[in-house]
């Protein structure tokens, strides 16, 4: 077998686009790696009316991001300007100027359990708690400088500690906001974070969270087949490795999260349990379903 090596395949040293506004952004970005390479002098010339603002602005991004790694940088961009859609489609609507990795997990969530149905409705979703209590290695509190007045302070304590669900948190933090200004301190948004958290570990059935060097434990008295169910939608392998189930004292073991940064801990363990409650709330949805159900057995139920 014989291998030949064409250096300049694919290289173009003259491109002309003609109405680069039917283009994405990233489509030109990835045009315009064609133009030249190496020691190869390339010229891509774009023809469009100067009035059209939408290709004024992809130009000006590409001018902009044009270095080794512009890639990623070049993708936001064509995000917000063309919109996010379905996270497993084509897809495209609406606008976004930002997107956090939770974000991100929540959607993937979404889409993913459309297509597990059949696990939805025989695994049954998982009782509440009264309360979740957690004990990790961060800084969480209203700073003085924030929140200056102590009685006003308490009463945000106690507004936070007493939000019921992830939207009356959400409100609460956006008027809290608006109060006393964004961006809130990172002590203030640790928080908030632990309390959302907290929301969703008390809908999940976890009575407690602890960092336990090297590990963070959970009293969590789940069925081993509904967390491997749960921790199916984690993306990265590494982190679905690191939950090890011990059913006699209903207890889960995350290992290796207690060497972590304080803050790193919160951040992955607020993304796994907020996928995890959406996850429980479609099973709830799904049992309500086949409970209502005129026909017995509809729905996937085992016998």
């Amino acid at each position: 077998m014989t291998f030949v090596h064409l250096a300049n395949a694919s290289v173009l040293t003259l491109q002309v686009i003609d109405e680069p506004a039917l283009l994405g952004l990233a489509q030109l970005h990835q045009l315009r790696g064609r133009v030249g390479r190496g020691e190869l002098q390339g010229y891509a010339w774009l023809l469009y009316e100067g009035s059209r603002n939408t290709v004024n602005e992809r130009l000006r991004i590409l001018e902009q991001y044009s270095g080794l790694g512009a890639g990623f940088e070049v993708a936001q961009k064509d995000l917000e300007l063309r919109g996010m859609g379905s996270v497993l489609g084509v897809e495209q609507s609406g606008k976004a100027t930002t997107m956090e990795p939770a974000d991100f997990a929540r959607m993937l969530a979404e889409e993913i359990s459309l297509a597990k149905q059949p696990e939805l409705r025989v695994l049954p979703p998982l009782p509440e708690v009264a309360v979740t209590e957690i004990f990790l290695p961060v800084d969480s509190h209203i700073p003085r400088d924030y929140v200056t007045d102590d009685h006003l302070r308490l009463e945000v304590y106690f507004q936070l500690a007493n939000a019921d669900n992830e939207d009356d948190l959400q409100e609460l933090t956006e008027r809290i906001g608006k109060l006393w200004g964004t961006p809130m301190p990172l002590k203030m948004v640790q928080f908030i974070n632990l309390i959302e958290m907290k929301i969703y570990g008390k809908s999940l059935g976890i009575s407690k969270i602890v960092a336990d060097k090297p590990h963070i434990l959970m009293d969590w008295d789940v069925a081993a087949r509904t967390l491997q169910f749960l921790t199916s939608f984690l993306v990265d392998e590494r982190d679905r490795d690191r939950f090890s189930i011990d059913s006699e004292n209903g207890q889960i073991t995350l290992r290796g999260m207690g060497l972590l940064a304080g803050d790193a801990q919160v951040a992955k363990l607020r993304s796994w349990l907020q996928i995890f409650d959406r996850c429980n709330r479609e099973m709830r949805e799904a049992e309500s379903r086949t409970a209502s159900s005129p026909f017995p057995g509809a729905g996937g139920q085992s016998s």
